[in-house]
């Protein structure tokens, strides 16, 4: 498997370039733009992740290259944009040159492909898609997904949870499936008997928490059987994202590191995992009223006394055929106990993704980059990567952008100032 530091390292650089001052990054990927080279090695294929279009940078943004799906004769050109976070007259700037790229990008007879420090790559040049007539598009029509990064605290993400859940509409809210989706309630706590005695109430469960509690729970309940890496010998036609595709939110930094931003709050000697499996006794409903969900609990009779059957704990990660399983349990467990010893240690969910897939979840922990400060406070936030919020075109780019910058600055205003208690 090829080292995580050179997938990251194009990525990292703009974003590192300004620590100083909060950044958000956008990622615009095309299939319809698919580049063409049917001379490729494997070893020489796989080592071009990351790599650059040459002559296609800018000011806070490049061309780059990915080599999803895994073959070997297809490169897909992904934008990659960071600017200060609170500067939204930049981001203009940076959307105009941006596009002007994909018209030339669109035309362009062929493209070579170069590493970080500029030295073309040994398989080149690469054919765009446009010079097969067959399978073309107008540059203009050709489908771009979008995704994100940017520091976000934790309330913010409750509220994006909790919207997403309600279906209603939200520029950081991805429109793939939101089937496991589940924002926790604080009567949920004041309604679980177990819960109540445990804890003491609900005292605790500032909005910070709940968002903790949120995501983590909706990772949970995704947890399933996945296929191969992007890459395996043998297997490489086999294609999946790992657990990061299973649930639009992700973040940058480890599990343990965003424990760390509430773990000061949690109920003294009470465990994650209890917390979080009584929690699975219930669902959001329209009204608010409180009804079980009887996938994880039995149905005592009382709908404050309900009883985990076990079901929760089994869920699991796994490689194809249950291979290498990593339970939620597990992982639950690791968070907490890893998180005593330092917020900068590896989760095994982190750890999985890592040696399975590739090891985007927790990898700016594992490259050394620090929490961002929100906008206007001393506060620390972590990093959050949100997948699947479009696939637009070229002219649709400038609104899309601007909409998910304006609602990331409109969460730091809300929230950043008023540190939680």
């Amino acid at each position: 498997m090829f080292s995580l530091r050179s997938i990251f390292l194009t990525v990292l650089q703009l974003h590192l370039a300004q620590a100083s001052k909060p950044q958000i990054g956008f990622e615009l990927e095309s299939f319809d733009m698919s580049l063409f080279n049917f001379r490729c090695s494997e070893d020489d294929y796989y080592s071009m992740k990351g790599h650059q279009v040459a002559g296609q940078r800018g000011n806070n943004w490049f061309l780059g290259v990915d080599d999803t799906p895994a073959k070997t004769w297809r490169l897909n050109p992904e934008y990659d944009i960071r600017c200060d976070l609170g500067d939204l007259e930049s981001l203009k700037g940076i959307t105009q040159e941006v596009k002007q790229s994909m018209r030339f990008l669109g035309y362009a007879k062929q493209v070579w492909v170069q590493n970080n420090q500029g030295k073309k790559d040994v398989c080149n040049p690469w054919k765009p898609r446009q010079l097969f007539s067959a399978l073309s598009k107008s540059p203009d029509k050709a489908i771009w997904n979008l995704q994100a990064t940017a520091p976000l605290m934790l309330e913010g993400i409750q509220d994006l949870l909790t919207t997403a859940v309600k279906k209603e509409r939200n520029p950081l809210v991805g429109v793939s499936s939101r089937a496991n989706l589940v924002y926790i309630q604080k009567s949920w706590i004041d309604s679980n008997q177990f819960l109540k005695e445990a804890t003491g109430g609900s005292y605790w469960a500032t909005q910070d928490m709940l968002g903790f509690l949120s995501v983590v729970s909706s990772t949970m309940r995704a947890a399933t059987e996945l296929s191969a890496p992007f890459y395996q010998p043998g297997r490489k036609f086999l294609y999946s994202l790992g657990p990061k595709g299973l649930i639009w939110i992700m973040p940058r930094h480890y599990w343990t590191s965003v424990f760390s931003l509430v773990r000061d709050k949690m109920p003294k000697d009470v465990k994650l995992w209890d917390i979080l499996e009584h929690l699975a006794c219930y669902r959001n409903t329209v009204d608010g009223q409180l009804q079980l969900d009887e996938r994880f609990c039995d149905d005592t009779g009382d709908k404050r006394k309900p009883q985990p059957n076990g079901n929760l704990q089994k869920l699991a990660w796994s490689l194809k055929g249950g291979k290498d399983p990593l339970t939620v349990k597990e992982w639950i467990d690791s968070i907490q106990s890893t998180s005593t010893n330092g917020h900068d240690l590896p989760d095994a969910l982190s750890e999985w993704d890592e040696k399975h897939f590739d090891g985007q979840i927790g990898g700016f922990s594992r490259l050394g980059k620090p929490f961002e400060t929100a906008l206007g406070s001393k506060r620390k936030i972590a990093l959050w990567e949100f997948r699947g919020l479009g696939d637009i075109t070229q002219s649709q780019i400038s609104q899309h952008l601007e909409a998910i910058q304006v609602q990331v600055v409109k969460f730091h205003k809300r929230y950043s100032k008023s540190l939680p208690s």
